[in-house]
């Protein structure tokens, strides 16, 4: 009987690991890359890192990206512009020191930290080799740091076995058409609407929109722009080539001098992205909607090359 229990107990501690393990074997690498915009060192809103350290506190794999503008400014390329850090933070709350990169060339380094971490994956068994997606990947981003968000999530994109499982961009303006030395004439002719066309610190990223198109395809049309047109100086618009544009403000329900900030603050702007970066974390299992909308890779995708103003 003593012999039959230890068997038993043997067993059933067997069969307990093995689950476990097939459980991790088909969890994916979840990562959250999230930018703010000018100043955002300092007057940011952490509320969806800690959200996403919360909801990801038990994942194998887990890690966040935020990048943020510190305010002051740096030279590139001849031309002026805000300094910008990158921080990873992992799910026990640390963070690391800040990097210091060119907000232009960062996305294109972020996306090469993730396809080499994604290297990495493939070597380890608790990751499922033979998925074609080793890894979700939520990106967001306000402001200037919609515009970083939007060229992240197409570098990204070219990552064969990253998915991209939501894109959210609030309020966002081109960081190459759109500085804050530009804020006074923004405003002006934001007031004689009847100039045509709207300042470029009016409307979404204009020089984003050929590589939009890709960006919803690589998301399987989980892109949602969130906008708001009252603030004098500083607003955005809906971004031609996304699946989703929403309006949460209008000028005759809001504060029109916080606006461009308070749709940043506001949890409903948050509430759909947090909805599904909870449901990602908890199942940490394959996605077989996500399979099916697998994102192009860079062979064959048809994949626009990408042209900012900058480099145009």
């Amino acid at each position: 009987m003593k012999t039959f229990r230890l068997k038993s107990s043997l067993w059933l501690t067997l069969t307990f690991a093995l689950c476990v393990q097939a459980q991790a074997a088909s969890a994916k690498a979840l990562r959250f890359v999230y930018f703010q915009g000018f100043l955002s060192c300092t007057l940011s809103n952490r509320a969806p890192v800690q959200k996403f350290l919360e909801v990801s506190k038990n994942h194998p794999d887990a890690r966040v990206y935020w990048g943020c503008f510190d305010g002051g400014f740096v030279q590139h390329a001849q031309d002026w512009h805000e300094r910008f850090f990158l921080y990873t933070i992992e799910p026990n709350g640390q963070w690391s020191e800040p990097l210091e990169m060119n907000a232009r060339t960062a996305p294109q380094e972020i996306a090469l930290m993730i396809r080499k971490e994604l290297r990495e994956l493939e070597g380890k068994p608790s990751f499922d080799n033979t998925d074609a997606k080793l890894m979700d990947v939520f990106v967001a981003g306000h402001s200037h740091g919609g515009w970083m968000a939007m060229r992240t999530a197409y570098h990204i994109g070219l990552v064969e076995r990253a998915q991209i499982q939501q894109v959210l961009t609030i309020d966002p303006v081109s960081f190459d058409l759109c500085h804050s030395s530009w804020f006074p004439v923004s405003a002006v002719q934001n007031t004689f609407r009847w100039w045509g066309e709207p300042h470029d610190c009016h409307r979404a990223p204009r020089d984003l929109e050929p590589i939009a198109p890709f960006i919803a395809s690589a998301a399987g049309n989980r892109w949602v722009n969130i906008y708001e047109n009252t603030m004098p100086y500083l607003s955005s618009g809906p971004m031609k080539g996304a699946p989703i544009n929403k309006i949460y403000y209008s000028q005759t329900n809001f504060d029109w001098f916080t606006a461009h900030r308070a749709i940043l603050l506001d949890e409903t702007t948050w509430k759909n992205f947090y909805h599904a970066l909870e449901s990602s974390a908890y199942a940490a299992a394959d996605d077989e909607q996500s399979d099916q909308e697998q994102a192009p890779g860079p062979q064959g995708s048809g994949a626009p090359a990408e042209q900012t103003a900058h480099n145009q």
